[in-house]
């Protein structure tokens, strides 16, 4: 009897530290949940769900904010990403979750030419040259282009997939009517064939900028400790009481979004 008849989960491979930590936050605090040793099906993720408190409000209290809304339009890019957000916090965050997981998913595969042109593509046209002072957008198309043949020597095929923010939180960390800083956690499903699905979460901290809507200017790693991405990993599924522990171990600020889920 296979060991798979017998109810075992298939054994992951420890993945490199820098490869897997690079395809969903290019490395920092995102790093220790997207690439540690799994964890059994019986291990309870970091923070246990008798050490919950609710988090207090963040830098702009009372936002509500939906994952995957916020917008009146769509990216023509792609047809599905929100464009059009008012002029308010709510418009900036909103448009800082959205962009960003849509930067970073790649269904088509992290390494083939189809993945990246489709990441260099999102990344300028959610990052316009327009914008003063943005330069993210051709360093991370540099970096990512760089370091796609090793990633490709040693995971080939690998996607990241079902990305969504609404498994995981946001903290506002400045608003104006120019620019905008949040952090957002977002989950998703690290894919390699001939492996178990390994879903993760990830966090960036983004800048967007006001140009008669609001776009990336800037992403960059939430600092080291500040992010609960790096203390709470889903066991296998991401779940209500994962999100909340998430929430915990991030403290005050940390907020979920107003379509959380499951």
């Amino acid at each position: 009897m296979s060991s798979d008849a017998q109810g075992e989960r298939p054994r992951r491979r420890w993945w490199p530290v820098v490869l897997v930590g690079a395809v969903l936050v290019g490395g920092g605090v995102g790093l220790y949940t997207a690439t540690r040793a799994p964890a059994s099906p019986t291990t309870a993720p970091t923070v246990t769900a008798t050490s919950l408190a609710t988090p207090s409000s963040s830098a702009v209290p009372g936002l509500v904010v939906e994952a995957g809304g916020g917008g009146s339009t769509v990216a023509s890019i792609d047809g599905v990403t929100p464009m059009g957000y008012p002029d308010t916090c709510e418009g900036a965050v909103a448009a800082a979750t959205n962009q960003l997981v849509a930067i970073r998913a790649q269904p088509e595969g992290w390494t083939t030419p189809e993945g990246l042109a489709r990441h260099a593509a999102l990344v300028d046209y959610f990052s316009p040259g327009a914008i003063e002072g943005a330069t993210w957008s051709s360093t991370t198309k540099t970096q990512r282009a760089a370091e796609a043949a090793q990633v490709d020597a040693q995971l080939p095929g690998m996607t990241t997939t079902d990305l969504d923010a609404a498994l995981g939180a946001f903290r506002v960390i400045s608003c104006t009517p120019a620019t905008t800083v949040v952090d957002v956690v977002y989950g998703g499903i690290i894919r390699i064939p001939g492996e178990e699905d390994w879903p993760v979460y990830a966090s960036a901290r983004v800048e967007v900028g006001w140009l008669d809507d609001w776009s990336i200017r800037e992403v960059t790693d939430v600092p080291i400790g500040e992010s609960p991405a790096s203390r709470v990993a889903p066991d296998g599924a991401f779940t209500a009481e994962t999100r909340a522990q998430l929430l915990a171990a991030g403290g005050p600020g940390w907020t979920e979004y107003a379509n959380a889920r499951p």
